[in-house]
């Protein structure tokens, strides 16, 4: 049988053993087998890559947190909407403010920051509208809150977006006799003291700015710079009953304003300042009169020193008097004052990133800019 370098086994199964190897061919002992040569190893082992296992742990991680996420913001969406507007949350989540934090008992803050405007949503973290109504509805229905603080610091805004807050308020107030101290933060001024009249009790601090009583609609018209440039705009309307042009496009900032169109504006917005007047007195009563808050609606703003002398607010201090306040007209001798929170996931934040308005406006955005809007606001300029 032929030697194979290696045993073999014969026909009946038993094993041969091969013979020794001969001399060293390279010289070594005899009797010694020589070594073979080492083949390349493909499959040697690689050192340990530390930072490609993080990655790997981090994109399971983040994997797991987006899955999470989703689901809970799905469940979340799926509680129910108030007939309000604002989306009501089975556990209202509150962040402590101030107080005897071991007290049952709460004055709720309701924050009015910023421009007062209504997006449609029911959004209670972008939409001011929104959040103010969520709040009043948790107000409204937790015992434990006993009164409530509006914290103002806003210029004012959109005047239905401002009345729909304001008719929750009143509607509040009516329902449940829990009172509400205003504080004027920084500004409470046109919108914003059209919510603040309706305060059981108003607080401003000295430098504060309260007031601005009045209606704003600003057009642009464009009409001499087009022609600068050579841009003719044309505009297509359909004709009244009796065959005259329509006021379809009264307000385009492609022409200057008719006489009679800006008569009929004004119109419109004495109606608005009618409406802002009356929903002050209403909120002064026993302390101004229609006529006095008429006197007071020029548009001005003053200093919260000033707007205590003209009684549009009744005391000068901070949030921790306006606190002390909540308490005496809740009769509590100790509460806790607490504010709505709404803690944001990792999903709403990527989603909210991937919605990043672009460099340039959209077509939609560019038609809303030039829509005219009529303000409970106060912008500082003509």
């Amino acid at each position: 049988m032929d030697n194979l370098g290696k045993d073999s086994a014969n026909e009946s199964g038993q094993a041969i053993q091969q013979p020794s190897p001969g001399p060293n061919p390279a010289g070594g002992a005899e009797g010694m087998a020589a070594p073979l040569p080492k083949e390349p190893n493909d499959k040697a082992k690689k050192p340990f890559n530390v930072w490609k296992l993080a990655c790997i742990i981090a994109i399971v991680a983040l994997a797991g947190s987006f899955l999470i996420n989703v689901i809970l913001a799905v469940y979340a969406g799926g509680k129910s909407i108030s007939s309000a507007g604002g989306k009501v949350f089975d556990n209202q989540s509150t962040s402590f403010v101030m107080g005897d934090k071991g007290s049952p008992s709460k004055i709720l803050e309701i924050r009015v920051n910023g421009t007062i405007l209504n997006d449609g949503s029911d959004n209670v973290k972008k939409n001011i509208v929104a959040r103010m109504l969520n709040e009043l509805d948790y107000a409204e229905r937790e015992d434990s809150v006993k009164g409530v603080i509006m914290t103002i610091n806003s210029p004012g805004g959109g005047i239905t977006a401002t009345d729909i807050i304001w008719k929750r308020i009143k509607d509040f107030k009516e329902k449940t006799k829990k009172p509400i101290v205003v504080y004027c933060e920084e500004m409470a001024a046109s919108g914003g003291y059209y919510l603040a009249s309706k305060g059981d009790y108003i607080i401003a601090t000295e430098t504060s700015l309260v007031g601005s009583i009045g209606v704003i609609s600003q057009f642009m018209d464009m009409e001499q710079l087009f022609k600068k440039i050579g841009v003719r705009w044309t505009t297509i309307t359909s004709k009244r009953f009796d065959g005259k042009k329509s006021y379809k496009d009264m307000g385009s900032f492609a022409r200057e304003m008719t006489p009679e169109e800006r008569a009929f504006f004004q119109e419109l917005v004495q109606e608005m300042w009618d409406k802002f007047v009356n929903v002050v007195a209403e909120g002064r009563k026993g302390k101004l009169t229609r006529e006095q808050v008429a006197r007071l609606a020029d548009g001005r703003v003053y200093t919260g020193k000033k707007a205590l002398k003209l009684k549009l607010v009744d005391g000068i201090g901070y949030k921790q008097d306006a606190f002390e306040k909540a308490k005496q007209l809740t009769g509590l001798k100790s509460a806790q004052m607490v504010t709505c929170s709404y803690p944001s996931s990792y999903f709403e934040g990527f989603m909210s990133s991937k919605s990043e308005k672009g460099l340039l406006p959209s077509a939609k955005e560019m038609i809303e800019e030039q829509t005219p809007r009529f303000m409970y606001l106060w912008t500082g300029r003509n």
